[in-house]
């Protein structure tokens, strides 16, 4: 079957408009190298030169990038029918604000670029979600948890999130499952 096929074509026209200016991984031997480095800098390209064991690894990276970023705004999306509304509704909602994630993102860079409760160190909403999550989308709350875990670190590397916050989100993020192992 024809994989181009299933894919939109304005999804594929996209993918070609973000060429120039893109990263390419490139993973070859001479001169197949020297071909691959000259076709990306004929698009303007930034590039990685990988060995195979970096290569999978690297795709790795940009599926949690790419992919996941996806399936976690399609998870957050799909709450919106707890309250009547579609996930296009979401989407439609959350489109300003994820743009203005991805600018900060590039513009200020990590870990400036985080904002939120736990960057704050609001405890008390975060307890708020989880109880929510634990209530209306229960199979949510370990992704909620584990991504918190992640975040807190950012918080503190960006200097707005206080030690004695960054402790209480921890033991309020961590599963009461894993502690009672």
């Amino acid at each position: 079957r024809d994989i181009l096929a299933s894919i939109p074509p304005a999804v594929i026209e996209q993918a070609i408009a973000n060429l120039p200016g893109s990263t390419f991984g490139i993973e070859a031997e001479e001169p197949v190298k020297a071909v691959l480095t000259g076709m990306a800098r004929a698009l303007k390209g930034d590039i990685v030169y990988l060995s195979s064991e970096d290569k999978v690894l690297y795709h790795a990276a940009a599926a949690i990038a790419c992919n996941y970023f996806t399936t976690i705004v399609k998870l957050a999306t799909d709450l919106w029918g707890n309250f009547g509304k579609t996930s296009a509704d979401g989407i439609k909602a959350y489109m300003p604000l994820l743009r203005g994630t991805l600018n900060n993102i590039e513009a200020v860079g990590f870990p400036k670029c985080l904002t939120g409760p736990i960057a704050r160190g609001d405890v008390a909403t975060i307890g708020r979600h989880l109880a929510a999550l634990e209530k209306l989308a229960p199979q949510l709350l370990p992704l909620y948890r584990e991504l918190g875990l992640f975040t807190v670190p950012i918080g503190q590397d960006k200097g707005t999130l206080a030690e004695d916050k960054a402790r209480e989100l921890l033991s309020l993020l961590a599963d009461p499952k894993r502690q009672s192992e």
